[in-house]
């Protein structure tokens, strides 16, 4: 999500970015209409990689990478993100002013979209069982250096649930 301070500028910025899209990397740009909105969609020649932008409100922008999330998103929900509880607890950071902010709510994503997360071991796999939801903030405080914020919210887990447990 983006919250330019001039939108016009911001237009301009994506339709730079669809036409970089089109002419560089030879995806298939066009436009559509989800649930009343208007977007722009990115298809790769080769297939797999995908991507959605427009406009949620007169000032709030989105870019929506991967599988097509954006009808989960569409029309803008009632309650804002910066209103949600998991995003509040996890989006806590020290970094101010900063660039960028990335959440996602693991509790609330689909199945058929955890196919985007990074594949890892087996035993490995059950580090995302164990989260909720992951925040990350950041800062280019140079041209050199930058400084991320990254913040787990994990599951609780009862006392007699451990792996200790004689159960």
């Amino acid at each position: 999500m983006l919250k330019p301070s001039d939108r016009s500028a911001a237009t301009a910025m994506f339709q730079k970015l669809d036409q970089a899209m089109a002419s560089r990397y030879q995806f298939q740009v066009a436009p559509a209409n989800i649930r009343n909105t208007d977007v722009v969609n990115w298809s790769s020649p080769i297939g797999g990689i995908n991507a959605t932008h427009g406009w949620l409100s007169d000032n709030l922008a989105f870019l929506a990478l991967g599988t097509p999330v954006t009808d989960q998103f569409l029309p803008q929900p009632a309650e804002a993100l910066a209103n949600n509880k998991q995003f509040q607890q996890v989006m806590k950071s020290e970094i101010s002013p900063y660039n960028g902010q990335f959440f996602i709510n693991l509790d609330k994503m689909p199945p058929s979209q955890r196919a985007l997360l990074p594949q890892l071991t087996p035993t490995a796999q059950s580090i995302w069982s164990g989260m909720n939801a992951i925040g990350l903030t950041s800062n280019a405080s140079s041209s050199t250096t930058n400084r991320f914020d990254l913040s787990v919210s994990l599951k609780q887990v009862a006392a007699d649930a451990s792996p200790n447990s004689s159960r």
